[in-house]
């Protein structure tokens, strides 16, 4: 009887040994969720900065890992009600994740820039084409001067307007179908003003049916 008390004793003893510890592991546990918490903040914050350097003014780039106590990866671009851009931290500022094509791939470009190293000795960003009206091309590509690395861009309508500093645009015109000869190939850089000449003019209008154009970065 004596060894069966000093077993249970020694059991129960354990049992709350056992629990104290869990205590105490479990409030490490927390400890360590707020301090994760805490640095994928900070971590977030300067991302989302990075990010909307290579951004038009007119977008404003977020990006959420809660939704209440729920754990979520979301990003998009902050509107308010009425669907107007609005700055991050504004009271109504919602984010909207459902981009449009467009919207997707100056996104995507521009954290495809964020994460890039800036040891990388080259890097090539290539955004998707996504029917680009020429307006929204001139202001995505002025929102690209800032990322260091080069971009190729194919687009079957020109930039409206001057063409933006430090990119180049390589018009390659179709005949019948047909893919142009090298000779064919024209070259404008952004330190051409539009409308130099009839062959490397960059205007308003949209390109010509036929025309493929490459914009090299």
């Amino acid at each position: 009887m004596q060894a069966q008390r000093a077993q249970l004793t020694a059991a129960r003893a354990a049992v709350v040994a056992n629990a104290q510890e869990a205590e105490e592991w479990g409030h490490v546990t927390d400890a360590c969720d707020i301090a994760v918490r805490d640095i994928l903040d900070g971590g977030v914050g300067n991302f989302c900065a990075r990010v909307q350097r290579a951004l038009p003014a007119t977008d404003t780039f977020d990006l959420t890992l809660r939704e209440g106590t729920r754990e979520v990866f979301a990003f998009g671009l902050l509107r308010d009600r009425a669907g107007c851009s609005v700055s991050r931290g504004a009271q109504d500022a919602v984010l909207h994740t459902a981009l449009s094509g467009a919207e997707w791939a100056r996104v995507t470009a521009a954290m495809a820039s964020a994460i890039t190293p800036a040891s990388s000795r080259f890097a090539m960003l290539i955004p998707e084409d996504r029917a680009f009206d020429p307006a929204t091309l001139a202001v995505t590509m002025r929102a690209l001067t800032t990322v260091p690395w080069q971009i190729v861009w194919a687009s079957p309508v020109r930039p409206a307007g001057r063409l933006p500093g430090g990119w180049t645009l390589v018009e390659a015109p179709r005949v019948g179908g047909a893919p142009a000869a090298e000779d064919d190939l024209t070259y404008t850089d952004g330190n051409t003003p539009a409308g130099v000449s009839p062959e490397v003019a960059v205007g308003d209008a949209p390109a010509p049916n036929g025309l493929d154009g490459l914009i090299l970065a």
